[in-house]
């Protein structure tokens, strides 16, 4: 504003605005005379004075326009502040909503299986270096959860808990040759052994191992964790079968699952805490 005040713009307005004013009290004068020259003044007064009005008008916005200039930043930032608290109310609305269909389906499973007991978990990261899916849990020994604990999602298993801390756990992925879970074939009760392959793990799949030669299991049939002691509970869906097939030298045959978790998606899982015959795997390991 003083480099302004002190700009030959401003003095070419001061001197334009002096001068209007003169004429303006002048040609006011003469406007009270009663001659033909009145006529003639008043033709002259008149686009004065609507050029001092002008004059004036721009003069009074010149000034006004920062003080305008700082109200719109004000109202800019209560706009932007209102914004992010829809965004933030928005973001748990949409929270809310997927975790309550998450308990939703879990409220299912615990029906089918009364002794099972769940602690409800985030994904916080994923191990990079792993090539088989491992990841981190923000939940520990605090929270009840044990190493050897099955790890689940609404559409079937994960893998197992392999190391506890007090507030977070390694969870590490059926895609691992080191996980093996007993399992059966719904349709035909084939049964096998579901393990990890570092061939198959890049595409995101396991295989299930030990089928007899004779047995019926097709593609597309779906595959169930059997229980019977081990780590996981019965009853936990692994995946579909994708392709059969068998090793050279080996009488056995596989078939290629496609786990029903899509483990590129993890955001929150449940891990069963305990489960009827859970007790007694613990003490033996």
């Amino acid at each position: 504003m003083r480099a302004f005040l002190r700009s030959v713009r401003f003095k070419v307005l001061a001197i334009i605005l002096a001068v209007l004013v003169v004429l303006l009290v002048v040609f006011s004068a003469l406007g009270g005379w009663t001659s033909p020259l009145s006529s003639v003044a008043s033709s002259v007064v008149t686009p004065v004075q609507q050029g001092f009005n002008s004059t004036w008008e721009y003069i009074t916005n010149l000034f006004s326009a920062p003080s305008r200039i700082r109200e719109l930043e004000l109202e800019n930032a209560e706009l932007r502040e209102q914004i992010a608290e829809l965004t933030e109310a928005k973001t748990e609305y949409e929270t809310a909503l997927v975790e309550n269909e998450f308990y939703k389906d879990y409220l299912g499973l615990k029906e089918d299986h009364e002794d099972f007991e769940f602690c409800a978990a985030k994904v916080v990261s994923i191990d990079p270096v792993d090539a088989y899916g491992a990841f981190s849990i923000n939940m520990g020994s605090l929270n009840g959860i044990s190493p050897y604990d099955p790890v689940i999602t609404a559409e079937g298993l994960v893998g197992y808990v392999k190391s506890v801390s007090l507030t977070s756990s390694t969870v590490v992925t059926v895609l691992d040759p080191t996980v093996k879970a007993g399992a059966y074939d719904t349709r035909t009760d084939d049964s096998g052994i579901v393990v990890g392959s570092a061939k198959l793990a890049k595409n995101g799949q396991c295989r299930m191992n030990d089928l007899t030669r004779d047995c019926t299991v097709a593609i597309g049939d779906s595959i169930v964790t059997s229980g019977g002691g081990g780590i996981f509970p019965e009853g936990l869906m692994v995946g579909t079968v994708n392709t059969m097939g068998q090793d050279v030298g080996d009488i056995m045959y596989y078939a290629v699952i496609d786990p029903a978790v899509n483990f590129e998606k993890l955001r929150n899982v449940m891990v069963i805490t305990a489960f009827e015959g859970q007790t007694m795997l613990k003490d033996r390991i």
